[in-house]
């Protein structure tokens, strides 16, 4: 070191021993390493190229032995193109490249930097690459493990949908179930009055007092018109029958509900309601 800048030692002879560090190198480095020349021939200029210089990691990542004075179409004719894309590309403009690129002919990913050596005269191109394989293999096999996880999570919450749309199904039936002896009743009570309507109505016509009819054949319909309304209640509450919504008062439907609600409870318990009108005042 002299003034802060770094000179060299006059013992060190660098042509020497600067050949055998880089020779050491090239032959023990782990990644594949060659430098090729691009060539004209039959498919047009510069449309082939021939390995000058390999090191003995090339032929353990890409599984093609004695690459050296081998042509690339003799090598792979079918993925010839491909690459001389790639690598005219870096020849051309001098820019350095990476990228990943499957070597279909042994069927390895290989991940590769490239850059020119000298100028585009010289047609030198190294190459410095490794064998990704198995890492795109998992990433592929972790890709597919998400798409098949995200796809079984779908299944399954649509199966729990579908569980819990039976569960309600169920519920409203066990409901139904609970209510039946309150209804059965009160079907009776309005069966009873359309039959008691008409059984007056005929003891009337046959005693020719054709006048009251009209007061027993109303009351018959008023009972037949409520038992429709009930059942027409419970089949929107038992099935899954889609419903007109429409504007309606509460209080009312309350109203009717809660005598239902009474005889289902039993006698045993009272059931109090506490309506609210919309001025706010209590029903």
């Amino acid at each position: 070191m002299k003034d802060g800048v770094a000179v060299a030692d006059p013992s060190f002879h660098a042509p020497a021993v600067g050949h055998e560090i880089y020779r050491i190198l090239f032959e023990n480095m782990d990644d594949g390493f060659c430098v090729i020349k691009f060539l004209d021939g039959p498919h047009g200029p510069l449309s082939d190229y021939v390995h000058l210089l390999a090191n003995p990691a090339y032929e353990r990542h890409t599984g093609i032995p004695n690459v050296v004075g081998q042509h690339l179409r003799d090598m792979v004719p079918d993925e010839a193109d491909d690459w001389i894309a790639f690598y005219g590309k870096v020849l051309h403009t001098g820019e350095p490249i990476r990228f990943r690129n499957e070597l279909v002919a042994t069927n390895r990913h290989l991940e590769v930097s490239s850059f020119r050596i000298g100028t585009f005269e010289d047609r030198l191109v190294a190459v410095l690459f490794k064998d990704v394989t198995e890492r795109v293999r998992a990433e592929g096999a972790l890709h597919q493990l998400n798409e098949t996880l995200e796809q079984r999570i779908a299944d399954a919450l649509a199966q729990r949908e579908q569980a819990e749309n039976a569960l309600r199904q169920a519920q409203k039936m066990e409901a139904v179930g609970q209510l039946t002896g309150g209804l059965a009743h009160d079907f009776n009570n309005l069966l009873a009055g359309i039959t008691g309507a008409f059984e007056l109505v005929g003891r009337r016509v046959n005693q020719g007092r054709s006048d009251e009819v009209p007061r027993y054949v109303e009351a018959g319909l008023g009972a037949a018109q409520r038992a429709a309304a009930l059942t027409h209640r419970l089949l929107a509450f038992s099935r899954r029958q889609t419903l007109s919504p429409r504007a309606t008062h509460a209080n009312r439907l309350i109203e009717d509900f809660i005598e239902l609600v009474r005889r289902t409870m039993g006698p045993q318990i009272t059931v109090q309601t506490d309506l609210i009108l919309h001025s706010g005042s209590r029903w």
